[in-house]
């Protein structure tokens, strides 16, 4: 009889402690949000490129600067992942830059495009996001391209469009 009172106990303890803690986990998953904050949501600024280098950073040696052109048209860019790209140089309607292409796995450079009014000339580098993916490396992929200019700048600011929040600039610095 004792040993049944003190088994009773023991259950009614630990079934009140089950139920704090059921309790607790509602209002802790209720409180805390999942999603990123609001200031990482943003996308990375645009910014007029200042045109000051004339060689690639040290850190992209060896990459090979293959000839592009701007195969994708703005409407078709916004479906895409909009990553940081470096200048390199200009050469007439050549624009020669270094890139972020991705992570070669979940993120896969797509193209570029370009978008030119009477005040400047935009430039961005795409990349496809696969978001099937749950599991993604982290990892940097480089890239090297000689793009050919919708036209000449002719004085008009060469600007770097707004990067995906994951994909800032400064993974380019030197």
């Amino acid at each position: 009889m004792a040993g049944s009172r003190m088994l009773r106990r023991w259950v009614i303890i630990a079934g009140s402690g089950a139920a704090l803690l059921a309790a607790l986990a509602i209002v802790v998953s209720s409180t805390v949000s999942t999603a990123p904050p609001a200031s990482s949501m943003s996308p990375n600024p645009s910014f007029i490129d200042r045109m000051d280098s004339t060689n690639p950073p040290a850190w992209a040696n060896g990459l090979t600067f293959t000839h592009a052109t701007a195969d994708l048209s703005r409407e078709e860019a916004a479906s895409f992942t909009s990553m940081p790209w470096r200048f390199v140089a200009l050469e007439g309607d050549v624009l020669r830059m270094v890139f972020a292409a991705g992570d070669g796995a979940c993120v896969l450079h797509r193209g570029f495009s370009i978008t030119s009014t009477k005040t400047l000339v935009e430039v961005r580098v795409l990349s496809v996001t696969d978001t099937s993916q749950t599991a993604r490396p982290s990892r940097l992929e480089l890239g090297a391209a000689d793009v050919t200019l919708t036209e000449p700048l002719d004085g008009r600011a060469l600007v770097h469009s707004p990067t995906d929040p994951q994909w800032p600039e400064s993974m380019l610095a030197d």
